[in-house]
C-alpha cells in the first residue's frame, strides 16, 4: 500500500513549542502509513527537526518577508506620532497591517502553494 502524503505547515516566529510538538508527531508517525512533508519558516526549525527527529521526511525552509511593521520607515513614522498623537499611531499600524497581507502574507502563501 501506498502511504498517504501529510503536508506539516510550521509557521511560528522561530524555534517555539509548535516546532517541539511537531518534532514529537514526526517521530510518532508510521513511515509506512504516512509520507511527510515538512514546511517551516525558518532554519533554526530545520536544524532542529533534522537532529531530533528519527525520520524527518522531506523538509523544505520557506520564510517569509519581514513585517512592514518592523521596517526602518515605519517605524520612525509611529516613534513621531508616539507623543503628540498616539491614537494616529494606532491607525497607522492598522493601515500597515491591512498593507502587510498584500505585501507579506499574500506572496508566502503563493509560495507555498508553489
Amino acid at each position: 500500500m501506498k502511504p498517504i502524503s501529510v503536508l506539516f505547515i510550521e509557521n511560528s516566529v522561530g524555534l517555539s513549542g509548535s516546532t517541539v510538538s511537531l518534532c514529537t508527531l514526526l517521530n510518532y508517525l508510521d513511515s509506512e502509513v504516512f509520507d511527510a512533508h515538512i514546511v517551516l519558516s525558518r532554519a533554526e526549525q530545520e536544524a532542529y527537526l533534522l537532529g531530533q527527529t528519527r525520520r524527518p521526511g522531506d523538509l523544505t525552509v520557506i520564510a517569509p518577508r519581514r513585517s512592514l511593521k518592523e521596517s526602518f520607515a515605519v517605524q520612525r513614522v509611529l516613534e513621531s506620532f508616539e507623543w503628540r498623537a498616539p491614537w494616529l499611531g494606532r491607525h497607522i499600524l492598522r493601515v500597515v497591517g491591512l498593507l502587510d497581507i498584500l505585501v507579506v502574507t499574500l506572496p508566502y502563501v503563493y509560495r507555498l502553494r508553489c
